[in-house]
């Protein structure tokens, strides 16, 4: 199980690790987002710190409509005590866990003010 919590803002937050480019892991804060589709989102200056590589370019929809080429790559985060590669899209201010990472996992979230929010795998 993974534990965070709802901030006073009421984003679910939770921490995960995930690897730099030689492997030396970083914990970061993430939010938690069922809007979003993809694995992982991180912002351009985590992208920089992590020493990640965007070598891909994504088409995306953001809640505009508008389409945008948005910077794509990978990246491998701990997770459950194994490696789990994921694929990484370079956009916005916040890092954002999205519904394919979070994927056969129940998300319990308490929806108060320092409520708080549980990620327990699902058998399958």
């Amino acid at each position: 199980m993974t534990n965070g919590g709802v901030t006073r803002t009421r984003k679910p937050l939770v921490s995960i690790t995930v690897l730099d480019s030689i492997g030396v892991p970083h914990t970061l804060p993430v939010v938690l987002d069922t809007a979003f589709t993809g694995e992982l989102v991180l912002p351009e200056r985590y992208v920089r710190r992590l020493f990640l590589r965007m070598n891909e370019q994504y088409d995306g929809r953001p809640a505009t409509g508008d389409i945008i080429t948005i910077p794509a790559g990978e990246a491998t985060v701990v997770w459950r005590g194994r490696r789990r590669n994921v694929k990484v899209l370079q956009l916005g201010a916040e890092p954002l866990l999205g519904m394919e990472f979070l994927w056969n996992h129940r998300i319990t979230i308490d929806a108060v003010a320092d409520g708080a929010v549980s990620i327990t795998p699902l058998g399958g």
